[in-house]
């Protein structure tokens, strides 16, 4: 009998935690964002739950969790929590679940400092900690980057991240796909180019600055090409603006006279190191200039487009004729 009513009892108790645990605790409402941080354990989680009136305040849940082993495989991310979900699930979701991800997108040509406040800001990173990193070259070095900063190595692409990664974390991970890029294949291309994967991707970056149509980075490319080797000046009007912290203009006299080693006007070869994040088409170009061009000279139409020239006659004639058309 004393048998009998344990068993009773038991099933009653079972099936109330069992309510608990597999019934909503509230009805449907617009869905929350729940953050489980890192290294956080199950207590805290739970209270957290509990203030936001997501779960009950109920030791089943904590019963539950220890003997389904959640208590121990929380991961840490961000959720989206429906809050009619039973507690069971939610914290199901804490487990198998999808988190939600951080997206940040860097664009083509994008200068380090503009790509560093972005990463920042989607990134919810303190302000100015991934500044602090991008300049430590010790740490690049570390990571068999051959610059002193990240400039040129913010490789353009969408990212999602976990909420509460690291900054270190976060500039491995982007730096190392412009590093990945030089694979065997391409690594040999920059043997046989005579040329370091730091001076492709900074002649890939002049590419990505100058080219406006895709279909001309080859043949810019070549033209950047034939002047290193025929140990010419690069005259490259984004270097200049670099080099006096300008962009998306024109150049100045004064800006043309002014010393820099960004300013390939003055100085022969290439500029220390890129001016940009070049995407994947502008590297690919800097390795696969247009075959057998023989041109040396472009000169830029109001559209973007250019016209390319073999000799400085041909190239002066075109600026005559572009300057002509503009009355």
């Amino acid at each position: 009998m004393i048998l009998l009513l344990a068993l009773i009892g038991f099933a009653i108790i079972a099936v109330w935690g069992a309510n608990i645990l597999l019934r909503p605790y509230r009805p449907s409402n617009p869905k929350v964002t729940f953050t489980v941080l890192p290294g956080e354990d199950f207590s805290a989680i739970q209270a957290r739950l509990v203030k936001s009136r997501l779960i009950p305040n109920s030791p089943w849940i904590a019963l539950w969790a220890r003997y389904k082993g959640w208590d121990r495989n929380l991961r840490a991310g961000r959720y989206e929590i429906d809050p009619s979900m039973p507690p069971a699930e939610i914290f199901r979701t804490f487990v198998e679940g999808p988190r939600v991800l951080l997206k940040v997108t860097l664009p083509e040509g994008w200068r380090s400092a503009d790509g560093i406040q972005r990463l920042e800001e989607s990134l919810e990173c303190d302000p100015g900690s991934l500044y602090k990193i991008a300049r430590d070259s010790t740490w690049l070095l570390s990571l068999g980057l051959p610059a002193p900063n990240v400039e040129g190595y913010l490789f353009p692409e969408t990212y999602f991240f976990d909420p509460g990664t690291t900054g270190h974390e976060i500039l491995r991970h982007i730096l190392l796909k412009t590093i990945e890029y030089f694979n065997l294949e391409r690594g040999a291309r920059l043997r046989e180019l005579g040329m370091t994967l730091h001076e492709a991707v900074t002649l890939a970056s002049i590419i990505e600055a100058e080219a406006k149509l895709p279909e001309e980075r080859v043949r810019i490319s070549a033209v950047f090409h034939n002047r290193l080797r025929e140990g010419w000046p690069l005259q490259a009007d984004p270097t200049v603006l670099f080099a006096v912290g300008k962009s998306g203009e024109p150049p100045l006299t004064e800006d043309l006279e002014s010393p820099s080693p960004y300013n390939t006007y003055l100085v022969q070869g290439l500029p220390p190191g890129p001016i940009n994040s070049p995407g994947a088409a502008a590297l690919e170009a800097a390795l696969y200039p247009l075959p057998h061009c023989r041109e040396f000279f472009f000169v830029a139409r109001p559209d973007g487009s250019h016209i390319f020239s073999r000799t400085l006659h041909e190239h002066e004639e075109a600026r005559r004729r572009l300057k002509h058309s503009k009355g």
